[in-house]
This record gives C-alpha cells, structure tokens and sequence, in this order.
C-alpha cells in the first residue's frame, strides 16, 4: 500500500494532501494541466523528496531512504527525444537491472520474459530502427523490469490503437492480479478509464471527487467544471 500522509509543500500549493492507492489495483487520476497530477507524480516517483510523508511497503520516503524506496517504483512517461541513453535495444533494457545488481544472465531471462509476453521481437534492434509505438512500449516494459510494487504512468496511451490498449491493458492486468502491482496512471482524459479501478478527479492540488466508471455520467457538470471532458461512449 501507498500511503500519502500530510503533505504540505506551499510552493506546489500542497496542503494538508492525504490520499492512499491499495495493493493491486489501478487508478487513474484525472485533471487538467493546472491540477497538480505532474507534480503529484514526481512525489511518488521520489523526484521531489518529502521528509517522512509518503510510505511505500512501510518504508518511509525520506533522503536516508530514497535510494531504496526508489527500487519499488517503475515510471514510464511520454516518449520523447530524450527517452533513451544507449543505441541498442539490450543495452538500454540492460542499463537498470545492472544498476541494481541484478547478474547479466537473470537480466537478459527478465528482458526476454518481457518481450515475449508484449510480443515484441526486438531485442538485437537498435533503438533508431523502432518507431514510435514500439518505442512508447520498450519505455513501458523498461518500467516493468525490477518488479516494481508501484507503476506511475504519464498518460502514454493515445499514441495507441484500441487493440494495442487492449493488450496492454490485459498484460497490466495480469500483473495487477498476480503480483498485486499498483498501477497509476496520470491523464486528463477519461478515455481509457472503462480499464481502472478508480478514478481520482485532481483539481487545484486537491482531489475532489472518486468515482468509478460507471459513475462519469452522473458527474458530468462536476468533470466539465474541471475541463475534463465525458468519453465520447457516453
């Protein structure tokens, strides 16, 4: 479980911010770019460092600990021309299980693991000769390598067709279900909310609504005055 206990940061206009994300489930928290869902991410993620208000495990994020809170998160952002540290496919992939002391021969069975179960052939490629689809997915997996507890995500899905969510969304599931992973996604869209758990409406560093689904309809004044528009299935 996810604790976030009393977070007070003036200067993000965070104040007195609770919220907790239980095991094994996936939330989208939704809110436009003046929300505060960026920053959000970047405290869990570690980027930002609070003394002691958020918990991971029960290990508490704190400078002492960081290094090691760090090691229950995986993040994937939105591709772009920055993405990538090495040329080769294996080599970027290999780049974080290293860091983490895991022995080349367990981090290429992980890498392979990966790449078969989003099927993708790619592991002798260079990194130039993917294209941006395959690229977003390569970011993804590299997210997923250390078996994190905690998967943030910034709102990569768009650049997918329906069908590709779908996969995507089926293996994210499976690890959901199997190792209990806690998936967040952060949007401003609703779009691909029908794959969530719970919905977390974010407005003004503040969460003002949960919801489910099936609820969006019934809060659709609520997500208009927060410029979140409904899904067009609505």
């Amino acid at each position: 479980m996810v604790n976030i206990m009393n977070v007070n940061l003036n200067y993000l206009n965070f104040q007195n911010f609770k919220l907790s994300f239980q095991d094994g489930k996936i939330y989208f928290i939704v809110g436009d770019s003046k929300s505060g869902k960026e920053d959000l991410l970047n405290i869990l993620s570690g980027i930002i460092l609070t003394n002691n208000m958020i918990s991971c495990n029960n290990l508490y994020l704190n400078q002492e600990n960081r290094n090691h809170y760090i090691k229950y998160i995986g993040v994937v952002k939105k591709l772009n021309e920055y993405s990538f540290k090495y040329q080769n496919v294996l080599d970027e992939m290999l780049y974080p299980l290293m860091n983490l002391s895991y022995s080349k021969k367990d981090s290429i069975k992980r890498i392979k693991e990966l790449l078969n179960k989003f099927e993708l052939n790619i592991i002798d490629k260079k990194i130039t000769d993917l294209d941006s689809i395959d690229k977003q997915k390569l970011l993804l997996i590299i997210s997923l390598l250390h078996h994190p507890k905690i998967l943030l995500i910034e709102n990569i899905f768009s650049l997918f067709s329906q069908t590709e969510k779908e996969m995507i969304f089926k293996i994210l599931r499976e690890l959901v279900d199997k190792d209990k992973l806690t998936i967040i996604n952060f949007t401003p869209i609703l779009d691909d909310s029908l794959y969530s758990d719970e919905i977390l409406i974010l407005s003004n560093y503040n969460i003002v609504k949960k919801m489910f689904y099936q609820d969006i309809i019934a809060n659709d004044q609520l997500l208009n005055k927060n410029h979140i528009e409904v899904p067009f299935l609505f």
